[in-house]
């Protein structure tokens, strides 16, 4: 019964995956492939992307986050929140297939993290509009958990509206601009499920089973951009943004013996942009309050203050 569950959801985000490439297929063949070949600083600048976690990658602006001190006469300490997509067609595809990792270490905090994930996933866009749609993303990936040394297989599914329509007040997953100042406003809802098959390990006690969580997510955030002519949507250079975000989620299906009940976890930060050019990475330094949990990642429930060099492409 617990493997037949996990089995089914893994069915059906890989029917969806199939249903949306073929769209994809279609639309290559009907456009030609014959195209030159992309230099190495073209598929760097258009296939490789840098965030905090894939999960949201494709939609929003989460940057990665690093700090190493390291002490005379003492063992040195990290703290990484990086995630790596390798985009395996066009990115503007309407189905985008990757190649997705993630790595999160910390230990300066109470509880230290240890969590390394890598795996297959992909963004669908499920209407035609570029201007008004819905998204899907979806990934599949082995986990790794240092800390409880646990391994499993985990799957992710999401769906956000999308929206730069000007006929419409409120933009989703893209920037806004406020009138004729030099600030965006951003907001980003997301629902979704997360589902954990975690396996036997013979030399801890960690008990195997599922756990499917269903996910809520929302971000929002205010920035300043350099002074620009522009009256539409674009992406222009930010130099200061305060950003929150909240998740929650609960194991409504939880074999393992071990009842998680209702997590969260609640972020908010300040950044500061380091002058960049367009389309190149984004360098910024911040500070952020973090306070809850993520069971997936394996982050222990925990409050913090955090300062960190961040990096995004």
């Amino acid at each position: 019964m617990k493997k037949s569950i996990f089995i089914i959801l893994i069915l059906l985000n890989i029917s969806a995956a199939a249903i949306g490439q073929t769209d994809t297929t279609d639309q290559e063949n009907a456009t030609g492939k014959n195209k030159k070949s992309k230099s190495l600083g073209d598929f760097l600048s258009k296939q490789i992307k840098i965030s905090q976690s894939m999960e949201t990658a494709e939609q929003r602006d989460e940057p990665a986050q690093l700090q190493v001190t390291i002490p005379k006469n003492d063992t040195i300490s990290y703290l990484v929140d990086i995630g790596l997509v390798c985009k395996l067609n066009r990115p503007d595809s309407k189905f985008v297939s990757k190649i997705v990792s993630e790595y999160h270490k910390k230990t300066e905090t109470d509880a230290p993290q240890n969590n390394f994930q890598v795996g297959y996933g992909y963004t669908w866009r499920l209407v035609k509009s570029k201007q008004r749609t819905v998204y899907f993303n979806g990934d599949l990936k082995y986990v790794y958990d240092g800390v409880a040394i646990q391994h499993s297989a985990a799957l992710d599914a999401s769906i956000t509206p999308y929206n730069t329509d000007t006929n419409y007040y409120i933009n989703w997953n893209a920037p806004k601009k406020i009138g004729k100042s030099r600030f965006r406003y951003f907001i980003s809802p997301q629902l979704g499920f997360q589902s954990q098959n975690i396996f036997k390990n013979n030399e801890t006690s960690t008990s195997e089973g599922i756990i499917v969580r269903p996910t809520l997510d929302i971000q929002s955030s205010i920035s300043i951009h350099k002074k620009d002519t522009s009256t539409i949507v674009v992406e222009s250079n930010k130099v200061l943004e305060l950003s929150a975000k909240y998740i929650g989620r609960i194991d409504a299906v939880n074999t393992t013996g071990t009842k998680e009940n209702y997590t969260s976890l609640f972020t908010a930060s300040l950044r500061y942009y380091i002058p960049y050019k367009s389309g190149r990475p984004k360098a910024s330094l911040g500070i952020s309050y973090n306070n809850g949990s993520d069971p997936l990642k394996g982050l222990a429930k925990q409050e913090y203050w955090l300062f960190s060099f961040n990096l995004s492409k």
